[in-house]
């Protein structure tokens, strides 16, 4: 059995990788890119599944990877396309990443 968490890490990164096809296949109209978005949403989808049926609570599981994707993907879109994030936004970020890793240490 693998370890729920580590499921919920590498759907969280799968999610990641969607939103990187998703900026990067132009609307859709690019095959390839758009064959990853679905791929890679689909193994999220997978990974999430199987961390919620190993007992991981549901709202523990939505709160970690809905943080971890906002956060991965504002990162992203700041290191590979040149985003501009205001001190606000990284703020804001930062708060819902310590916010989420404290809900899951006092979680057990």
């Amino acid at each position: 059995m693998v370890n729920p968490y580590l499921l919920i890490f590498v759907g969280a990164l799968s999610n990641i990788i969607a939103v990187y096809f998703m900026k990067t296949s132009e609307g859709m109209s690019r095959p390839w890119p758009a064959f990853g978005v679905v791929v890679s949403s689909l193994l999220t989808q997978w990974c999430i599944s199987q961390s919620l049926q190993n007992g991981v609570k549901v709202a523990l599981s939505v709160t970690a990877v809905v943080v971890t994707v906002m956060a991965g993907s504002a990162l992203m879109g700041h290191l590979l396309f040149s985003e501009r994030l205001a001190a606000l936004q990284w703020c804001g970020l930062t708060m819902a990443v310590v916010g989420v890793t404290i809900a899951t240490l006092a979680n057990g």
